[in-house]
């Protein structure tokens, strides 16, 4: 991108590594991350794909000039959280942007901040999952030219990777049908039940959320519906309770408004019968070996994740473990630098089943 639209480090010849970005028609900028097309489905089209760094750091920054002040205007975009599910295991950092809008002003040769609107925190997803974002806000009267900014909000590590698409300015009377920004949805066990919530940080002429659950992420049915706000500025949460849920659920939220048309929430899957396994790693701080011992209420294949602490995957393996007690050394750890490392170790499907932090002298 031209010089001083991103902070980030462009990177179109290798894996992407933290603080890098590259401009593609699919998202897979590391191996174990979604491979998906970008937003705009165009042949030419491209997302920014973004593997974000430690610091705060700005996605992508635009100024508009020659606006008309006292008119309302709007900016959002569209954003993927690229890693698998599972990626990273329990502990995986998620993505959440902070968008900010400034207006300059003549008087003080300055831009003066108008608006900061932060997002939730993007959850991973099963199938490759694109969710718009965004705010409208009113321009003050003489004001011709905004700056706006879109920031990572989330910390450095292993997770918070991301793709952004189809960034948007406009004025509100020019804009698509946006019912609803925000729209994520989250689960929680509650006993033998599944609590699904979701959350917006806007609607306009929402009409009703209908609550949708799967077995395969494939074929869906509707298990409730819940009436929406209709209009609103600020936060809304919203809840519904699944009282028959089966040992691998996926669930999503179909928002309709009044024109009948919809539009999707995250997909979030939940299991409620992990196959149990109890784990513990030896000797930590560790020189030339690592013995893992474990043991695990049935026959199952495993899968093992090693990193280094900036999430890069140095080895996967996936084990065969047996009912009881199974002890299996850490293969080609003698020959790694000294540092911090992480081992995960997670059910086929992605659920995690054990994670820990090592440390090599």
């Amino acid at each position: 991108m031209p010089a001083g639209r991103t902070t980030y480090t462009f990177n179109g010849n290798s894996s992407l590594s933290d603080g890098d970005y590259f401009l593609y028609n699919r998202t897979n900028g590391r191996p174990e991350w979604h491979n998906a097309a970008d937003h705009t489905g165009d042949v030419n089209g491209k997302a920014m794909v973004i593997n974000a760094g430690y610091s705060i750091g700005e996605f992508y920054k635009d100024t508009v000039y020659n606006l008309i002040g006292g008119t309302t205007y709007s900016v959002y975009l569209y954003v993927m959280n690229t890693n698998t599910l599972g990626t990273c295991g329990a502990a995986a950092l998620l993505p959440k942007l902070q968008l900010i809008a400034e207006y300059y002003n003549p008087a003080t040769a300055a831009y003066t901040q108008l608006i900061s609107v932060t997002t939730a925190f993007i959850p991973q997803s099963a199938t490759p999952t694109w969710q718009v974002v965004g705010s409208t806000f009113l321009l003050p009267a003489g004001v011709s030219t905004l700056r706006y900014r879109i920031l990572n909000s989330s910390n450095g590590g292993c997770g918070n990777d991301l793709a952004i698409d189809d960034i948007t300015f406009a004025r509100a009377a020019n804009l698509p049908a946006l019912p609803v920004t925000g729209l994520q949805a989250y689960v929680q066990r509650t006993g033998d039940n599944v609590a699904v919530q979701w959350e917006t940080l806007s609607e306009y002429n929402t009409s009703i959320y209908v609550v949708e659950k799967s077995t395969d992420a494939v074929n869906w049915h509707n298990i409730d519906t819940v009436a929406a706000a209709g209009n609103s500025q600020s936060k809304r949460s919203y809840s519904s309770i699944d009282h028959t849920p089966g040992n691998i659920n996926y669930y999503r939220i179909r928002q309709v408004d009044d024109n009948a048309r919809h539009t999707y929430s995250n997909t979030v899957r939940i299991a409620l019968t992990a196959n149990g396994l109890k784990a513990t790693t030896y000797p930590n701080p560790f020189v030339n070996q690592v013995q893992v011992d474990i043991n695990s209420e049935t026959n199952q294949k495993v899968i093992m994740h090693f990193t280094d602490i900036s999430g890069r995957k140095l080895l996967q393996k996936t084990w065969t473990v047996t009912k009881g007690s199974n002890s299996i050394a850490l293969p080609q750890v003698q020959q790694l630098p000294a540092g911090v490392y992480m081992l995960s170790i997670n059910t086929e499907d992605g659920s995690s089943l054990y994670k820990t932090k090592l440390i090599k002298n």
